[in-house]
C-alpha cells in the first residue's frame, strides 16, 4: 500500500465526515470478475482474489475474504498494514461495525458498485448509521469509463423468442403491467444470445435489459452490433439503446407512469438502481425481487446445448492429454508456463474438432507442491515454483483450468503425481476421490436440498477428521460465466434443489498447508432417472491419477467404476489423438 495514497485517502474521509469507507470491489453489474477500473480492493491491498471486502477508517485497515484465499491474503494483508478477517471465523463486516460500540457513525460506499443486500444491511442500522453515496462526492475515487470491445451472436435467434415468451408467460403471470430489469451481464447475454469480451474470461458485454409484456429494450454499445444482428433483434421487438444508466432510469420512468410490478434480482442489482426503484414505490411502481423462476429456467441447458457441451468436453480431454504428454517430456518448466501451456493445448484441441477456442474460462491455477494448498493460487511469472528432476516427495501438481469454446464452457481439476508419493498423500487423494465418486454416482429424489448432496462428497473426509473450506459444486453457464448461480452444491444452499438439464461441478478437495493440495473436479449434467428421482451424467473426459489411489480405501466397487470411466474416456478421445498420444492416454488410464 502506497503510504502517500492512504494518507490522502484518509484526508478525503475526514473532509467528507466519513468514519468508515467500505468497498466490495465489484462493478455496476456485480460481476465476479471485474475490469481493473473497478478493482478498489486490489488498489488498497494488492489482493487479487475474486472475493474480498475492505474497510478503511482513520485508524484501521481490514480485509475480509473466504477460505479459498486465507493463505494468500494473510501475507498480503500483513504487508499492507491490513488485518485479515476470515469469513466464517471472524465477525462479518456488518457485525464488526456493530461491535465498535459507536453511538453514531457514517459509512461511505459507492452505491453503483455495492450489492443491494449489502446496502440494506447498513440501512437496517437506522438508529446510528448514516450511509453516504461516495459516487456523489467529486473526485472521491475517480475511475475511467468501462471499455467496450465487441458483441457477436452465438447462433441464430429463435431461442431468444422462446426465452422472451417464457418470461412473459411465466414470470409476468401476475398481469400484463409488469417490467423485468436484468442487470447481471450473463443474464443479458443469455437472454439475447449475444456474447462479447468486455470482461476477461467471461464472454459478456456491458449492458442492461428491460423486458415488458410487448417490447424489450437492450442498452449496450450499439455500434458494436453488426447490421444483421441488429435487424434480427428488432424483428423480435428488442429496441437497441446506448449503454447508459441515466438513459436506463429515464426509460423506466417513462414506462412506469402507471403502477407496475418491477421484477429484479437483489443479488445482481446495485445499490444505486435499487435506491432509484425504491423511490418509485408507493406512487408509481410496486417492487418485486422475485426472479427465482427466471434463474431456474436459465440454469437448465437445452438438449442442443448439452450436445455441444459434450463436444467441448472432448476438446478438454484432448487438451489435457496433450498437456500431460508434454509434462512427461519437459522438465525445468515453471507453474506460470504450465498455465500458459494448457491454454495452447485447448486451442490445438478445438481446431482438431472444428470449434473456436475463445479464451480460458478463468485464470488457470497451476500449483506445484506446497502452492497447491493455496486454494486459488496465482502463479507469479517472476517467482513461481519450478518443476525439476528429481522430484522430491509429495510434489504434486494441481491443475485447475477451463476453456471458453464456441461449443461450451468447461472447468476441470486434476492432480498429477510426477515423483514419489507419501502414504499420507495417497490416503488423502483416495478420500477426496471417494467423495467425488459418491456424489457423481448418486441417485436422489427431486426435492433433495443440495446441502444434503454436499454431505456425500465430504463424508469420507469427515471420517478421517478432514474437510475443505470451499463449496463442492457450482453451476456452469453455456458459453458464459464459469460460475453460474444461484444453483450449486454447498453447505449453505439447503433451500435450492436441482433440475434436469442443469450443469454443475463436483469438486471436493483437501489442502495440507506447506505440503500439497488435492482437488478433483468434473462437470456433471443433472438427468432424470424417473418421475421422482434424479442422477448425474458425467461430462468430463480425463482419467484420474491411479498412482495416487489406495485401493483398500477406494474399495473394489469404486475402483471398477473408475476403470470403466477410463475406458469411456479413451473411447471418446482416441479418434482425435495421434498414435503416440493414444499410447500416453492408454498408459495413464491403465486400461
Amino acid at each position: 500500500m502506497n503510504s502517500y495514497f492512504m494518507t490522502e485517502f484518509r484526508k478525503k474521509l475526514k473532509d467528507s465526515a466519513i468514519d468508515f469507507y467500505i468497498t466490495f470491489s465489484s462493478d455496476p453489474h456485480l460481476s465476479e470478475y471485474i475490469d481493473d477500473i473497478y478493482n478498489e480492493k486490489e488498489l488498497f491491498t494488492k489482493f487479487k482474489g475474486s472475493y474480498g471486502v475492505v474497510v478503511v477508517s482513520a485508524d484501521q485497515l481490514l480485509l475480509w475474504t473466504d477460505s479459498r484465499y486465507f493463505i494468500e491474503a494473510e501475507e498480503l494483508a500483513a504487508a499492507g498494514g491490513f488485518t485479515l478477517m476470515k469469513q466464517g471465523i471472524d465477525p462479518s463486516w456488518d457485525k464488526w461495525l456493530d461491535q465498535q460500540g459507536l453511538d453514531s457513525f457514517t459509512v461511505g460506499l459507492s452505491f453503483s458498485c455495492t450489492a443491494t443486500n449489502s446496502l440494506l444491511k447498513l440501512r437496517e442500522k437506522k438508529e446510528n448509521c448514516l450511509v453516504v453515496n461516495t459516487d456523489e462526492i467529486d473526485d472521491f475515487l475517480p475511475r475511467e469509463k468501462p471499455r467496450h470491445k465487441n458483441i457477436f451472436s452465438l447462433s441464430k435467434f429463435p431461442i431468444v423468442a422462446q426465452r422472451l415468451e417464457y418470461i412473459r408467460n411465466e414470470i409476468f403471470y401476475r398481469g400484463k403491467d409488469n417490467l423485468m430489469l436484468l442487470s447481471a451481464l450473463d443474464d443479458v447475454a443469455w437472454l439475447t444470445n449475444l456474447r462479447g469480451s468486455d470482461i476477461e474470461f467471461n464472454p459478456v458485454f456491458y449492458s442492461y435489459l428491460l423486458v415488458a409484456d410487448s417490447f424489450s429494450i437492450l442498452f449496450c454499445d450499439e455500434q458494436l452490433l453488426d447490421e444483421q444482428d441488429r435487424f434480427e433483434l428488432t424483428q423480435l421487438g428488442i429496441e437497441i439503446k446506448p449503454y447508459s444508466v441515466t438513459l436506463l432510469k429515464e426509460k423506466i420512468l417513462e414506462i412506469a407512469l402507471d403502477q407496475m410490478n418491477i421484477f429484479f434480482s437483489k443479488t445482481s442489482l446495485n445499490g444505486e438502481l435499487y435506491t432509484f426503484l425504491e423511490e418509485l414505490k408507493g406512487f408509481r411502481s410496486v417492487l418485486f425481487s422475485d426472479l427465482s423462476s427466471f434463474y431456474q429456467y436459465k440454469n437448465i441447458k437445452t438438449p442442443d446445448e448439452l450436445e455441444l457441451l459434450r463436444k467441448a468436453m472432448i476438446c478438454d480431454g484432448v487438451a489435457l492429454t496433450l498437456f500431460y504428454k508434454s509434462l512427461l517430456n519437459s522438465w525445468e518448466l515453471n507453474e506460470f508456463v504450465l498455465g500458459e501451456k494448457i491454454s495452447r493445448c485447448r486451442e490445438v484441441a478445438a481446431a482438431r474438432l472444428g470449434f473456436r477456442y475463445f479464451s480460458e474460462s478463468f485464470e488457470p491455477i497451476s500449483a506445484w507442491g506446497p502452492n497447491g494448498a493455496i486454494i486459488h493460487y496465482k502463479a507469479d511469472p517472476d517467482k513461481c515454483a519450478r518443476l525439476s528432476e528429481p522430484v522430491i516427495d509429495n510434489q504434486l501438481l494441481l491443475l485447475d483450468s477451463g476453456g471458453q469454446y464456441s461449443c461450451g464452457t468447461t472447468d476441470v481439476t486434476r492432480v498429477f503425481s510426477l515423483g514419489k508419493k507419501s502414504n499420507q498423500a495417497i490416503r488423502d487423494y483416495s478420500l477426496v476421490l471417494k467423495g467425488h465418486l459418491a456424489l457423481k454416482h448418486s441417485i436422489f429424489p427431486k426435492d433433495t436440498p443440495n446441502s444434503k448432496l454436499d454431505t456425500l462428497a465430504r463424508f469420507n473426509l469427515w471420517s478421517d477428521l478432514k474437510d475443505y473450506g470451499h463449496g463442492t459444486g457450482h453451476g456452469v453457464g453455456f458459453c458464459l460465466n464459469v460460475h453460474e448461480g444461484p444453483f450449486g452444491i454447498r453447505k449453505n444452499l439447503s433451500e435450492l434443489c436441482l433440475a434436469p438439464g442443469m450443469v454443475l461441478t463436483d469438486e471436493p478437495g483437501f489442502y495440507k498447508k506447506g505440503e500439497y493440495g488435492i482437488r478433483i473436479e468434473n462437470m456433471l449434467a443433472v438427468q432424470s432417472e424417473n418421475d421422482e428421482f434424479l442422477s448425474f451424467e458425467d461430462l468430463t473426459l480425463f482419467p484420474y491419477d491411479l498412482d495416487l489411489i489406495k485401493r483398500q480405501i477406494l474399495g473394489k466397487s469404486n475402483l471398477a467404476k473408475v476403470l470403466e470411466y477410463h475406458r469411456v474416456v479413451y473411447s471418446r478421445l482416441n479418434a482425435f489423438l495421434s498414435k503416440k498420444e493414444k499410447a500416453v492416454l492408454k498408459k495413464y488410464s491403465k486400461i
